[in-house]
């Protein structure tokens, strides 16, 4: 009797010490900032998708490893062949980086360093280009 209470509590310890380790190596602990980068997505996708103007919507945003947040954006009205990626990103991305600077709802993007991409693609979903802002850029 005492030897299989003994053979139990072994076969229930290392069972709970193997289901410990997997989840440390296949689930690793999320930072402080990424989940706050989660939390920010989040809310952001309550309102999406949301048009921004008359040409542009935005669909979603999401979190990348390495501090990294993305918004995804669709043109509404171009194909990806209308676009020109370098003069997009040349006219865009000064306006966006004036953006960030002013307004407070970026705080916790600049709190944290974060890196921002601006994904767009056109009205059937193709890759149209990516402006990424770095905290260089922005601070």
């Amino acid at each position: 009797m005492k030897k299989n209470i003994i053979n139990i509590t072994i076969i229930v310890l290392l069972g709970a010490s193997t289901v410990y380790f997997a989840t440390r190596v296949f689930y690793p602990k999320v930072s402080d900032i990424e989940q706050k980068l989660w939390l920010e997505a989040n809310e952001v996708n309550k309102t999406c998708p949301a048009n921004i103007d008359e040409a542009t919507r935005l669909d979603n945003a999401t979190v990348f490893p390495n501090n990294c947040f993305q918004y995804n954006y669709t043109l509404i009205n171009l194909l990806r062949n209308d676009v020109n990626p370098e003069m997009a990103i040349k006219s865009i991305e000064p306006k966006i980086i004036a953006n960030i600077k002013k307004d407070p709802g970026f705080k916790i993007f600049k709190d944290a360093q974060s890196t921002l991409n601006y994904n767009y693609r056109d009205r059937n979903g193709d890759f149209a280009f990516k402006i990424v802002i770095t905290p260089d850029k922005y601070r």
